[in-house]
């Protein structure tokens, strides 16, 4: 069996989360006060410490494959332990939060970012998603990462660059209503799910809130509330090689593949530590 590496963090969501109303993401997350400190429920993640992880990379339509969609992503997905041929390589990644058990589904990309900082211009140019689920809770994890693009960082030292490394899909289907998927069902060698996180995970500040999903999921699609959102302030680098493929892609909508703002709400995030 691979090894598990598990950090855990005293960073907690919400009082409770059911606790807070639901409210439609992404959001602006110090568009109010934000709460601190607190004795809720921490969050640790039991990630594969191997760095030969295999992820299928797909394309997620939400219509024909004819044309694009702006609610549309990229997805890596981990590849089930029966079909790991490697024996290191069985163990799955998950999160615990709140005791329970949440097992990362996928990773999917917004090119540009979706939550912001009233306080900042602007937005990260990217954020990916860290999707974790459990059976029989409809309510995932999801664990938020800026991304923002360096000229200076290179190929070999970018750990995103093992997902994203070249276009793959950028054109719309020409035939058929069936989705191809990214290369052909390409599967990624390599990835070291540790690396696409902030290092310093036991200190690093993060924004939780209970919000909505930003890609719409299910027939007929939805934005399924409540969401668990864990958002890491601090942006990590991406080869702007490896930025440039997945803007490339939605390059036809003004905010990418990003769900726009939703504003006027009224709810709470804490800020921890």
């Amino acid at each position: 069996m691979a090894a598990l590496l598990v950090v855990a963090s005293s960073l907690a969501f919400g009082g409770g989360a059911a606790a807070d109303p639901p409210v439609f993401s992404p959001v602006e997350l110090d568009d109010v006060t934000p709460v601190g400190g607190g004795p809720r429920p921490a969050i640790a993640f039991h990630y594969n410490a191997s760095t030969r992880s295999r992820m299928r990379m797909e394309y997620q339509s939400q219509g024909s494959c004819k044309t694009r969609e702006a609610a549309e992503d990229i997805r890596a997905i981990p590849l089930l332990p029966e079909l790991w041929a490697d024996p290191v390589n069985r163990t799955r990644s998950f999160v615990t939060f709140g005791g329970r058990e949440y097992t990362l589904d996928h990773i999917h990309f917004h090119a540009g970012a979706e939550h912001r900082f009233k306080s900042e211009a602007g937005s990260a140019a990217m954020e990916a998603h860290f999707v974790h689920i459990r059976p029989g809770d409809p309510n995932p994890v999801v664990v938020a990462v800026f991304l923002t693009p360096s000229r200076t960082l290179r190929l070999a030292d970018d750990p995103y660059g093992r997902l994203v490394s070249y276009p793959a899909v950028l054109e719309p289907e020409t035939g058929g209503d069936e989705c191809r998927k990214l290369d052909g069902g390409d599967v990624r060698e390599g990835v070291d799910l540790w690396r696409l996180l902030p290092p310093d995970l036991e200190t690093a500040v993060t924004y939780r809130y209970t919000g909505s999903l930003t890609t719409p999921s299910g027939s007929p699609p939805s934005y399924h509330r409540p969401v668990h959102w864990v958002v890491f302030e601090r942006p990590l680098p991406i080869g702007a090689e490896h930025s440039a493929v997945l803007r490339h892609i939605w390059s036809a909508f003004p905010n990418g593949n990003a769900r726009p703002l939703v504003q006027g709400q009224k709810f709470t995030t804490y800020r921890t530590p």
